[in-house]
């Protein structure tokens, strides 16, 4: 089976996802090739790190372009799992998803990643079967429950598996990981899915409208603890280059800038586990 891991944005645990998909099918007695898309050679450097220190992978890293995603396209063994890390824009992306049976598309439950994700998806879905799954997730925070109901709401076709935010995988840089967490449930969903490869084919149906991420925010402020609180007055210092970034940002949605920061605070706050006051 061939697998793409993709996402138009960076920072979602795509090489991760690809070395811990590998390491579990080689763990289960198959095999498995991870095919290095990405120009930014992560899963080539993950490789070479675990080599000089913790012993090698136990399966091979290959650097990959478009000729190398058009032979696989064109045939592969059916006994050996190809797992492509994909970069993130351009003709490469578009071969990887051409290549593969089935699209991975990593996100973590931040509204500029759901944007990211569902374009992704819906472009990959025309060709190929996807379906998100979301990495990096906090299941007590407003934010994770938010990125629940979106998804819900939109139907979007994603993994049961769920990869949590932990130190564990954040180490894993570099290593050979013996400790494979959920993943093992992913490769699970993702070798039920192999079976039943042939009846996914041609049944491209378009997602919805993503919800823009101005309606994401709009809707955290309407559900937010303090929507209907009476507010106060806050000085606050932030350097240059943020204001810049939060006036763009701002502007680019069509929102008020005070409420794009409080946003931001509460879903930090609600990382942080930070508590209401009395």
């Amino acid at each position: 089976m061939r697998i793409a891991i993709a996402n138009a944005k960076g920072g979602v645990a795509k090489t991760t996802s690809s070395i811990y998909i590998a390491s579990v099918i080689v763990s289960r007695g198959g095999r498995a090739v991870v095919y290095d898309a990405d120009p930014q050679s992560s899963a080539s450097l993950w490789a070479s790190a675990a080599e000089q220190t913790a012993g090698p992978l136990t399966f091979d890293v290959l650097p990959a372009n478009q000729a190398t995603l058009r032979q696989l396209a064109a045939g592969s063994d059916p006994d050996e799992w190809a797992i492509i890390d994909a970069p993130p824009q351009g003709p490469t992306l578009d071969m990887a998803i051409k290549a593969a049976d089935f699209v991975i598309v990593p996100a973590s439950d931040s509204p500029m990643d759901l944007q990211q994700a569902w374009s992704t998806l819906d472009m990959a879905r025309m060709s190929t079967p996807a379906a998100l799954l979301l990495v990096k997730a906090e299941r007590s925070t407003k934010a994770f429950h938010d990125t629940m109901d979106a998804l819900n709401a939109m139907d979007t076709p994603r993994f049961d598996t769920i990869v949590p935010k932990a130190q564990s995988y954040k180490r894993s840089l570099g290593t050979n990981p013996h400790q494979l967490g959920e993943y093992r449930d992913l490769v699970t969903e993702l070798q039920q899915i192999a079976g039943k490869q042939e009846t996914m084919q041609g049944n491209y149906q378009p997602l919805a409208r993503p919800v823009p991420f101005d309606d994401v925010l709009r809707q955290q402020n309407k559900t937010s603890k303090t929507a209907d609180e009476p507010l106060v007055m806050l000085s606050l210092r932030i350097p240059v280059s943020l204001k810049t970034r939060l006036k763009t940002t701002a502007a680019a949605h069509d929102l008020p800038m005070q409420q794009l920061l409080r946003a931001a605070i509460e879903r930090e706050l609600d990382r942080l586990g930070g508590d209401d006051e009395p």
